[in-house]
């Protein structure tokens, strides 16, 4: 959704899409919190936040690495959410295998995970839906859409064109 400075976050109104399609993304991540046996971690949100020129839809996740006594679980996590379903799709190995068939382009830059790593003893990371390739003479930036049942087409067009703008401000300024 797009954000003005005048929006007030506590009133943002998101539709039962928006809502569903969060919904779906947050199952994934507990499916695998549960694939590791994994169930102390607190969940925050969905919470209206902005990115850029866009409000989003967020939740965390919080674990306690030292309660849990799993010093590996944060690459072990990195390798089961990555990609999340929220760049390829549910079930995550049937839309990975349908895209590999039919879609014909390479999406290693679509998405990706940053943030700090053990820095003062804690890591957030966060999925990157938005990236650019620079090249010498010229730049690729990648966004994508949503896209769930109730999804309308030029929406979730017009939603990829304003996630992309982020990027272009950032090289034009």
């Amino acid at each position: 959704m797009p954000y003005t400075p005048d929006i007030n976050l506590k009133y943002v109104a998101w539709t039962q899409k928006e809502i569903e399609e969060q919904a779906l993304v947050c199952r994934y991540i507990i499916n695998c919190f549960k694939k590791i046996r994994l169930r102390e971690y607190e969940e925050h949100g969905p919470k209206t936040i902005v990115a850029g020129n866009l409000l989003h839809l967020k939740t965390e996740y919080e674990v306690d690495m030292a309660a849990t006594n799993f010093p590996q679980l944060g690459s072990v996590m990195l390798k089961l959410l990555h990609p999340t379903s929220a760049v390829c799709g549910m079930p995550l190995e049937n839309s990975l295998a349908f895209l590999k068939e039919h879609e014909g382009f390479d999406r290693q830059f679509y998405s990706g995970y940053l943030g700090p790593v053990n820095l003062k003893e804690e890591s957030h990371i966060y999925v990157n839906l938005r990236c650019m390739q620079i090249f010498e003479d010229k730049v690729r930036i990648y966004a994508g859409a949503g896209v769930t049942a109730d999804s309308v087409s030029e929406t979730e067009w017009m939603e990829t064109e304003m996630k992309m703008l982020t990027l272009q401000n950032i090289i034009t300024q």
